[in-house]
């Protein structure tokens, strides 16, 4: 009898363990130990475990009102979202001012006698993002990867990282803005465009993307085709629309538009809708305030909603189940059983 108690109590107390990692990931581990303390706690005495279901009830609400706070704050995922916003705003406009002084904006690339890409346009652009110096350093008789070249790929401007993305690749020198290039888009590959040239207007024509987990390293001069963007499995990233604890959220990208300005449009668009968006000169009428309303409702995460109601469960047994005494003998006089 006391080593199925005893084998009640570890299965309990593992559940909530589990629970609490689940819950609130590896934070959950310290949460376990102070409930499984303050439990021990109160049921070290008879008067304590009187008491338990008060104690039981406010430790309830407690774990409510944190899931509840959960569920709606996410501190440092908006202010990523709003500096990845910032940065598209500041890449755009470097772009601008080197359409001022040039009269078209910057080609996707450089390319050699051969045709083949040597430098990005994310080179060119640098002395508009106050980057002069590392402009300077750039050594343009040599490709991007030359000797030169690639020990620069660490000062990396942050203009070219997105804080989402970056925490969780570690700072590597990968851009997670790219232009969408070829012949039907803003971009066509070594060609500089201007203005005038894009009939459909700069206002409803986007000229950069966010996309999530890049493998393009910001002096590369390699961006998205416009084959990739319309298939939906490039223009990506890792912004929730909102701060959800108890439900997934539509994610949602950022892109640039050729006019400056910068939109936030949800994640998985019709491949119809980002081409008359990508192509300059379809002759599309596309209403992109309408698009960026266009998002799913959120989705339930079961697994959040199942681990907080199986720990308060857990915690709830733990406290509230029937104390067993041990009969009074020589050895084990003034001894209760937990």
């Amino acid at each position: 009898m006391r080593f199925q108690f005893t084998l009640q109590t570890l299965l309990l107390s593992a559940v909530v363990i589990w629970s609490s990692m689940a819950a609130f990931g590896p934070g959950g581990l310290l949460l376990a130990a102070i409930i499984l303390a303050v439990v021990a706690y109160l049921r070290r005495s008879e008067r304590m475990w009187r008491d338990t279901a008060i104690v039981g009830v406010i430790l309830l609400c407690g774990l409510c009102l944190l899931a509840l706070v959960l569920s709606v704050l996410d501190f440092p995922e908006p202010f990523r979202r709003a500096a990845c916003v910032n940065n598209l705003r500041q890449i755009v406009l470097a772009m601008h001012n080197y359409r001022h002084d040039y009269g078209c904006f910057p080609p996707a690339y450089i390319a050699d006698s051969n045709g083949k890409p040597m430098h990005s346009w994310r080179v060119l652009i640098l002395p508009y993002l106050e980057e002069k110096a590392l402009y300077q350093a750039y050594d343009f008789s040599e490709p991007w990867d030359g000797p030169s070249n690639r020990k620069l790929a660490q000062e990396q401007p942050y203009e070219y990282r997105c804080p989402t993305s970056d925490s969780r690749r570690g700072g590597s020198p990968r851009t997670d803005y790219v232009a969408v290039s070829g012949p039907k888009t803003a971009w066509a590959n070594e060609r500089a465009i201007k203005v005038q040239e894009i009939p459909d207007g700069a206002s409803n024509t986007i000229i950069l993307v966010e996309i999530a987990d890049s493998d393009i390293n910001w002096m590369e001069p390699r961006d998205l085709s416009f084959e990739e963007a319309v298939r939906g499995s490039g223009v990506s990233s890792h912004h929730p629309r909102g701060n959800g604890y108890f439900y997934h959220d539509t994610l949602v990208v950022n892109v640039a538009l050729a006019d400056g300005r910068v939109q936030t449009l949800p994640q998985g668009l019709p491949s119809e809708v980002l081409e008359a968006l990508l192509t300059i000169d379809g002759g599309e009428t596309v209403d992109i305030e309408y698009c960026a309303n266009q998002v799913a409702p959120p989705r339930l995460n079961w697994t959040n909603c199942f681990a907080v109601v199986a720990l308060v469960v857990s915690v709830l047994l733990l406290l509230l189940r029937p104390r067993r005494k041990v009969p009074q003998g020589p050895q084990s006089l003034g001894v209760e059983s937990q």
